[in-house]
């Protein structure tokens, strides 16, 4: 089946794995739009891929989550390995309303163009290693692993009864309404889809922050390990954050590994949680924030770190192009010394001491640290 990914740099690749997947396993009749963004007028929908088979549409939300996974209907409970855990909205819950809202977009812009609706249903589809635990009935129905969704293209009982029942047939074979993979239907569709207003292009969401396009990194890595970007909160411009975007795949059969890779990228938030819970004014004064909480076995390959800061913060490479006076220059060797001598009394290092790792901030005058902080092995 062919698909067509509309914003490349908006998947993770777990999320690319799982389509390239249905792509190779699905009829040739069949249609898929993915990674793109739906705007109805009621506010942005992120869509990881949109079907279209002999008799609908179907929308579908990939999720590659580790852990147990319990539900109350309107909520998704993770618990890990180490008895954590951690709620989110209900996916099920999330793309029911999507799904709504898409069919009557469907019926006030397609309809009369098609001669007739079509049925917009959804699937969750779980690509990760989670299991599902106590869910409703209503909610288990829906819910996918991928094995069980690439079923779909089995037998017609195997699509009937995963799917809910609709009385189409009978339309399409009067011939009053063409399926909606007809090379005619879907060229109507595609006009509006690539030249109409409701259709955006999707980029990627790390705890909230957009992910910018790879040009605009601020530093890349040498060996291409990671790149980082600025990136500013998708629903609160103010807040800024360092985005460490990780490409584990250039670490060879050390990155395949989850406990190789949780080692490396979780390595920078334990230490500032250690610091935190040590000396919380060292913290405060002089690390970034980490926002990200994925724990060991969700990291991903393309993982991404999340440190927010002020919007005031430079880079020290850029900073020092500014200091023209002596006093100045005084000013910045002990804003240097005086963090590296706190976090010295704590049993902490840093493993990088360079201007591009180093940032200073212009509203609290002080500088920050950022990248390879480590524990002291003696």
């Amino acid at each position: 089946m062919e698909i067509e990914i509309c914003s490349p740099d908006g998947l993770k690749a777990s999320e690319v794995k799982t389509i390239t997947a249905i792509g190779n396993s699905f009829r040739d009749t069949w249609r898929g739009y993915a990674s793109f963004l739906v705007n109805d007028g009621q506010g942005s929908m992120e869509i990881d891929l949109l079907l279209i088979t002999h008799d609908r549409f179907i929308l579908c939300e990939i999720k590659d989550w580790v852990g147990v996974i319990n539900s109350d209907g309107r909520h998704w409970t993770q618990t890990f390995k180490d008895g954590k855990t951690r709620t989110s909205s209900s996916p099920v819950y999330v793309k029911r309303q999507h799904a709504q809202r898409l069919k009557s977009l469907f019926d006030s812009e397609l309809v009369s163009l098609w001669g007739g609706f079509y049925n917009v249903d959804y699937a969750i589809i779980l690509s990760g290693s989670s299991e599902l635990g106590n869910f409703p009935d209503s909610e288990r129905k829906v819910v996918f692993t991928l094995d069980e969704f690439l079923k779909l293209n089995g037998s017609l009982d195997n699509y009937n009864s995963m799917l809910p029942k609709r009385e189409l047939d009978k339309i399409f074979k009067t011939g009053r309404l063409k399926r909606p993979n007809e090379s005619s239907q879907i060229a109507i569709f595609e006009k509006w889809f690539k030249g109409g207003k409701a259709i955006k292009p999707r980029h990627r969401l790390a705890d909230g922050f957009l992910v910018p396009d790879s040009d605009e990194a601020i530093f890349k890595h040498p060996k291409s390990f990671y790149a980082e970007y600025n990136g500013k909160h998708y629903e609160q411009a103010k807040l800024e954050a360092l985005l460490r975007c990780w490409d584990f795949r250039q670490l060879g059969s050390y990155g395949m590994d989850q406990k190789s890779r949780a080692r490396v990228a979780l390595r920078e938030r334990r230490v500032i949680e250690y610091v935190a819970a040590e000396a919380p004014q060292i913290q405060k004064d002089y690390l970034m924030s980490p926002q990200h909480s994925s724990i060991e076995g969700e990291i991903g390959e393309d993982f991404i770190e999340v440190y927010q800061h002020s919007p005031l913060i430079i880079r020290l490479d850029m900073y020092i192009n500014e200091i023209d006076t002596p006093a100045k220059k005084i000013n910045l060797i002990r804003g240097i010394l005086t963090p590296f001598a706190e976090l010295h009394k704590l049993g902490i290092a840093h493993r990088d001491i360079s201007l591009e790792r180093l940032w200073f901030d212009n509203y609290s005058k002080w500088l920050c640290h950022n990248k390879w902080l480590i524990f002291d092995e003696k």
